[in-house]
């Protein structure tokens, strides 16, 4: 079986360790797997950056290049933070969405991912969040492949954040968000219209949401995901 992971990284945190852990089982069973990533930091077999350049004109090859280039720079403080300045500068819809406080999906590789030349089984998603991927394409992709979709933290059910802590609005929409530092932040109050948007996406999804505990999928089933 051809088994597609999608995680931020391949070695992070525990969301992360969990993926790769997955990754590796499915080879040692047989399966043809790969991990799509947003940045690989490992040099395991399988592990494939997501390509942010993809299909952006026409600045993605100069920022591209310009990426490479710093990428083999000798490791300085605010590196990364150069890299995916890089990142949205090819693509101003990036820098607007970031300035308006909406969550930055604008990603066009995420949506051949079930229809290139290999072609998987089966999508299995981790965290989704991390400015790499775009939403939208699960609505396109699980209409061509099953998509399991495991859970490690609240955003898939948020207007922006991982955890809402003490905060309810995400069962109502979101919108007038108490915190927006609370990671992943954002710039402006633009909660409502990603919670929206995030519904939007998951009405025209078929998803099976998995998660790591009782309680998580306690949040899940409050949500909008459930409807899924």
């Amino acid at each position: 079986m051809k088994i597609l992971q999608i995680s931020t990284y391949d070695r992070a945190g525990g969301a992360e360790k969990v993926a790769l852990d997955l990754h590796r089982t499915y080879k040692a069973l047989g399966h043809d797997a790969r991990l799509l990533v947003r940045d690989r930091r490992t040099d395991e077999t399988g592990v494939v950056a997501l390509n942010p350049y993809t299909n952006i004109a026409p600045w993605g090859d100069l920022c591209a290049g310009a990426e490479r280039s710093v990428a083999a720079w000798p490791r300085f403080r605010g590196q990364g933070r150069l890299q995916d300045l890089l990142r949205r500068l090819a693509l101003p819809q990036r820098l607007i969405d970031a300035a308006r406080g909406v969550e930055d999906f604008n990603y066009p590789a995420s949506h051949a991912i079930a229809s290139g030349e290999w072609r998987p089984d089966l999508v299995h998603a981790h965290n989704l969040h991390g400015d790499f991927f775009d939403l939208r394409a699960l609505a396109e992709v699980s209409a061509q492949v099953p998509v399991i979709w495991t859970l490690h933290d609240a955003w898939a059910m948020t207007g922006h954040c991982a955890y809402p802590i003490s905060c309810e609005r995400w069962r109502t929409g979101c919108g007038n968000c108490p915190d927006l530092r609370r990671p992943p932040a954002i710039a402006r109050d633009a909660t409502a219209e990603n919670w929206a948007r995030k519904a939007a996406i998951y009405a025209q999804s078929r998803l099976a949401v998995a998660t790591p505990s009782q309680w998580l999928m306690g949040l899940v089933e409050a949500s909008m995901v459930q409807a899924t």
